[in-house]
């Protein structure tokens, strides 16, 4: 029986996503998503929409996994916040996961 999950992904590389949702899907969940590159698609998905987690990139063009973060603490919503990284120094992830990542 799959799990629900409706999430937030802010991911800036199409395969990157698919990834993400492929292992997502084998890990035993029916997920649904919305996909944003940016701060401004990143807010409004928040606001317009309920989610169960978010997943970010932590770099993209432009807008970063840091600015999502601090973004989703900026509402009232109490969802986890995860981040994922190829390549990420560890004091940056460190902060991150401080910060509520």
């Amino acid at each position: 029986m799959n799990i629900p999950l409706h999430i937030l992904l802010a991911e800036d590389e199409e395969s990157d996503a698919l990834l993400t949702i492929r292992a997502l899907k084998r890990g035993g969940y029916e997920v649904s998503y919305i996909q944003v590159d940016n701060a401004v698609d990143f807010s409004k998905a928040l606001d317009n929409n309920t989610f169960d987690a978010v997943v970010s990139d932590f770099n993209m063009p432009g807008f970063t996994g840091l600015d999502a973060l601090q973004i989703l603490k900026k509402t009232d919503l109490d969802i986890p916040f995860i981040l994922l990284s190829g390549i990420i120094i560890e004091e940056t992830a460190i902060c991150a996961m401080r910060d509520g990542a």
